[in-house]
Parts: C-alpha cells; sequence; structure tokens
C-alpha cells in the first residue's frame, strides 16, 4: 500500500483528478445544505437570469433556466443522481464482467467457448444502439438506466480478465495449489482473484466515466431520468435551443459535465500506473 500511494502521488494528473473528484463528491453529498435554492421551485419573474444575478435578496450563482430555476442548485442534485447511478452499474457490470472472465478463463473447453460467443454477439451491436433500443423499450427511469448501463458494460471486463486469467493460470503457483489438493472454488477466489483486482480496478474507473456519459447522452435524448428530475444531460437538452440567448443554461452542466468525467479518467491513469504499469503495454 506504501508504495502504491508513493506511485499514485507522484502521478500529477492522478493528483488533479483526486482532488476535482473529492471536491465535486463533497458538493453532492452537501448539496442540501449549499443549495440556496429548491432545483425543482419553478418562478416565473426569474426567467434566464445572468449568472451572478441577485434578486429580491436571492443570490443565483449560475444564474437561472426559462422556468426560473436555479441552475447551480440543478446541477448539484443532478450529480447526486448521476454519479451514485453510473457507480452502482459499474460496480454491477464489474461484479458480472468479472465472474464471467474468470469462469471463461479457467475452465476453457466449451465454457469458454460459450462465454467468448457470447461476449462477441454483444460486442457486434454498437453499445450505443443497444443503450438507445433498451431505453426506448422499457422506458425512461431509474431502473432502466441501470439495466441498460449493465447491459452494456461488463463485456470489456470479460475479454481483459480473461486474457489476466489464461496468462497466469499455468504459472508455478497456480500448480503448486492444485498438486496440494486445493479445489477449483479456492484457486479462483483466492489466486486468481486477487492478480484481476487491479485490471479490474482501472476499468471500473473508465466504465464509471462512459455510464457518466451515457446517462447524460439518454437524459439530453429524453430516454433518461424523466423531468422535472435534474439530470446534467436534461439540462443541456433544455439550454440548446436558447444557446444564443441564454447559454450559461448549457454550458454550466456540459462544463462540470466534463470535468467530473476527465477527473474520473486521471484518476483512472493514476491507478494503471500505481497498481500495473505493465497493464498498460498488454491492453
Amino acid at each position: 500500500m506504501k508504495d502504491f500511494l508513493a506511485a499514485y502521488i507522484r502521478n500529477p494528473l492522478a493528483r488533479i483528478g483526486t482532488i476535482i473528484l473529492s471536491i465535486v463528491i463533497i458538493l453532492t453529498i452537501f448539496a442540501p445544505i449549499i443549495a440556496n435554492h429548491d432545483p425543482l421551485t419553478q418562478n416565473l419573474n426569474n426567467v434566464l437570469l445572468r449568472p451572478g444575478s441577485f434578486v429580491n435578496g436571492e443570490l443565483f450563482i449560475l444564474g437561472t433556466d426559462s422556468f426560473g430555476r436555479d441552475i447551480f442548485s440543478r446541477i448539484l442534485y443532478g450529480l447526486r443522481i448521476s454519479l451514485p447511478l453510473s457507480g452502482l452499474a459499474a460496480l454491477f457490470a464489474m461484479t458480472t464482467g468479472v465472474f464471467i472472465g474468470l469462469v471463461s478463463g479457467y475452465f476453457g473447453g466449451i465454457v469458454d467457448s460459450l462465454c467468448t460467443m457470447v461476449i462477441d454477439i454483444f460486442l457486434v451491436f454498437p453499445l450505443t444502439l443497444i443503450a438507445l433500443s433498451l431505453a426506448a423499450i422499457l422506458g425512461p427511469s431509474e431502473r432502466t438506466l441501470i439495466i441498460v448501463m449493465m447491459i452494456t458494460g461488463w463485456m470489456t471486463y470479460a475479454r481483459v480478465i480473461r486474457a489476466v486469467v489464461l496468462s497466469i493460470k499455468n504459472k508455478e503457483f497456480i500448480a503448486a495449489a492444485h498438486i496440494m489438493g486445493a479445489g477449483d472454488f479456492r484457486i479462483i477466489f483466492k489466486h486468481l482473484l486477487p492478480n484481476i483486482v487491479s485490471p479490474a480496478l482501472v476499468i471500473f474507473t473508465y466504465n464509471f466515466s462512459q455510464f457518466v456519459i451515457l446517462e447524460s447522452a439518454l437524459s439530453f435524448l429524453s430516454l433518461g431520468i424523466p423531468p422535472p428530475t435534474p439530470t446534467l444531460g436534461g439540462m443541456i437538452s433544455d439550454g440548446r435551443d436558447i444557446l444564443t440567448i441564454a447559454p450559461w443554461v448549457m454550458i454550466f452542466p456540459g462544463i462540470l459535465l466534463v470535468v467530473t468525467v476527465l477527473s474520473v479518467n486521471f484518476i483512472g491513469d493514476g491507478l494503471r500506473d500505481a497498481l500495473d504499469p505493465k497493464f498498460k503495454r498488454m491492453v
């Protein structure tokens, strides 16, 4: 752990990403305290106020949208939905993909052939098309987003973990475990699983950022979380028609989306280099 932390801290982008993501998480956790307006309250007297406007003793830090709702408050509450939702879906996808990759790589034979065939079938179809189709069929909701993300996110884990297992299952320590009478279950979870934590954790960070973008994209297309619940994608969609009149309605949610995704990717790069320097070359 000491060596890992030292290697991670030496990466400047990893430090920047950690600081930014920490700030974003703190803002979302304390959103009810920090936000000075209700994100759902409409006030037609405060329509399209500019950032920094001070009206009737109330400060609108990032301005208001076309319904008079405070953009700063809506961004904070939108992140409270987007981040946990994406993290939960990425965790489910990682669990599914790691399990399939372990089973496929360790047992081989017909099991490996069937798992590989299923993975290839999913990879044939564009992930965006699968996500749009499922969202349109199941209808917009948080449950739909989790299902869509789980179905479209596990294949990368399975492919990479299978390759890692194939490269280490014939090592001497695995052969020694077989000779000592260890069963398949013990070998998989005690000897193989610890060796795939590093690549799985790195993929998780990229998968998480991908899901944040996917959630925003589906909400932008009105296939994600339905209004009036605030989401970054929904706010960007609301501001596209008034971009020339009130650009702040669209720009601020877009900037925060980019910054959040970049910070997670920076953390992923730092984890990759700190946990397994050879993983970059393997990928």
